[in-house]
């Protein structure tokens, strides 16, 4: 058991970062571009209700989930899926509405943060097409 170094809760891991390469014009190697997989759905909570979206395989999905504190658990209370990320964010944006203004303001920078962080562009720059050979 001693070949394994002891555990430091100082010690510094380096960051890592995940974004899609630009295309550049004349780039005929779509192979290069590194298409965006997040690590873990965008997830935002207020209250009792969180709200999730995720993309797999170039579907998008918003999901609204409560807690039941009853039974200690989230109860899923609808789910859809969406062809375009357009959609997607825009279902997702219209659920927060019911919080006030101030939490739709909230929830978009949160947006806008993850999409950058996962696949390198901003909720403005939300493609309505697929991202393979799109420029």
């Amino acid at each position: 058991m001693d070949d394994f170094p002891a555990f430091d809760p100082g010690a510094q891991f380096p960051k890592m970062s995940v974004r899609p390469e630009p295309f550049s014009e004349g780039d005929d190697d779509i192979l290069r571009v590194v298409i965006g997989r997040a690590n873990s759905p965008f997830c935002w909570q207020h209250g009792l209700r969180v709200l999730l979206l995720d993309e797999d395989a170039g579907i998008w999905s918003v999901a609204e989930l409560q807690f039941d504190p009853a039974t200690c658990r989230y109860v899923e209370i609808r789910r859809a899926a969406y062809d375009l990320e357009r959609e997607a964010i825009g279902a997702l944006l219209s659920r927060t509405l019911a919080s006030g203004f101030e939490e739709v303001a909230r929830a978009s920078s949160l947006l806008n943060d993850w999409l950058v962080r996962n696949f390198g562009h901003t909720i403005d720059e939300s493609r309505s097409r697929p991202r393979i050979g799109y420029r």
